[in-house]
């Protein structure tokens, strides 16, 4: 990869916005997904600096981007229009919850069933 670019906490920063985000991941076998990248990136760096340019310095955040992703406190706003149509995708609740119930009728009458065996032909769009 070459000699260390970024060094330090301030590498923190640079490097998450060059590289836009990084996957966020809880899993800790050897170390996180993020604790991982900038390991390899930053000189010098310490698990310590990335808690802290998260959630004392606010210089990074959590947010959704495709998956969970730390991204620079900064990039917030570009993100409006992505959260306004998560939220509208949220409010269809009602929605599921009427086909939900149709489901469950068919269950009740069938020890099982495969998404393709249930008679509907409308779709719900549905945010997990």
């Amino acid at each position: 990869m070459g000699p260390y670019v970024f060094k330090g906490s301030e590498g923190i920063l640079r490097y998450v916005r060059q590289a836009g985000c990084i996957q966020y991941d809880p899993l800790d076998v050897c170390g996180k997904n993020a604790e991982l990248v900038l390991q390899a990136r930053v000189k010098d760096f310490e698990k310590p600096q990335l808690d802290a340019a998260l959630y004392k310095d606010r210089q990074l955040m959590d947010d959704y981007d495709k998956n969970m992703s730390i991204i620079p406190l900064e990039d917030w706003p570009r993100f409006a229009r992505l959260r306004a149509e998560r939220g509208a995708r949220m409010h269809s609740a009602q929605a599921v919850e009427a086909v939900e119930k149709r489901v469950q009728a068919h269950l009740e009458k069938a020890a099982y069933a495969c998404s393709k065996d249930l008679p509907f032909t409308e779709k719900v769009d549905w945010s997990w």
